[in-house]
């Protein structure tokens, strides 16, 4: 079985597609093994809780952060690493270590083209 660890910071909306489509076969052979999320109030964190899926919030005030993520990762060990409207930039000592395995499904191309702000329910929306 792959193993998927997902990052994530908002509403949940592309996890819970997930979800699904590993329910559903869409994705077979698959299982989301934990959550990473730097918001504690984001909806994601509840959605993984619903789901049986570890969450594990990450205080972007401690300036070790992403040695945490990177040890979770590690720790993990997953096939695939999806960010997944993760609003951080992940540091080259992650995406060398990691490289191939991560994949970005929102938000892409932003902020470059998004515009302050633009994030969530407003990359939908037309300026």
């Amino acid at each position: 079985m792959k193993k998927i660890l997902v990052l994530a910071s908002g509403n949940g909306t592309n996890f819970q597609a997930i979800i699904d489509a590993i329910d559903n076969n869409v994705i077979e052979d698959a299982k989301i093994t934990k959550l990473i999320c730097n918001n504690k109030r984001a909806n994601v964190m509840q959605i993984a809780r619903d789901n049986g899926i570890l969450p594990v919030l990450i205080d972007t005030k401690n300036n070790d952060y992403n040695k945490t993520i990177y040890e979770i990762i590690s720790g993990d060990n997953p096939d695939l690493i999806v960010l997944d409207g993760y609003m951080k930039i992940l540091p080259d000592f992650i995406i060398n270590k990691f490289l191939y395995k991560i994949i970005n499904i929102h938000p892409s191309l932003l902020p470059a083209f998004g515009g302050k702000g633009y994030y969530g329910k407003r990359c939908t929306k037309r300026l």
